[in-house]
């Protein structure tokens, strides 16, 4: 995974009451493609989605 760009994009949750931030992480597979890698986790169920 060296030399490979990664991107974060924050997002603050303002329904949340402790005004907490969210990010999105992509990592960039090929040229000018990136990949979420929030969204890989659930696919692959290290992770699952949470509404609260």
């Amino acid at each position: 995974m060296l030399g490979k760009e990664i991107l974060l994009e924050t997002i603050k949750d303002k329904n949340e009451k402790y005004g907490r931030y969210l990010g999105e992480i992509y990592l960039e597979m090929k040229k000018e493609q990136f990949v979420n890698i929030n969204d890989l986790l659930v696919e692959k169920e290290f992770a699952v989605y949470k509404n609260y």
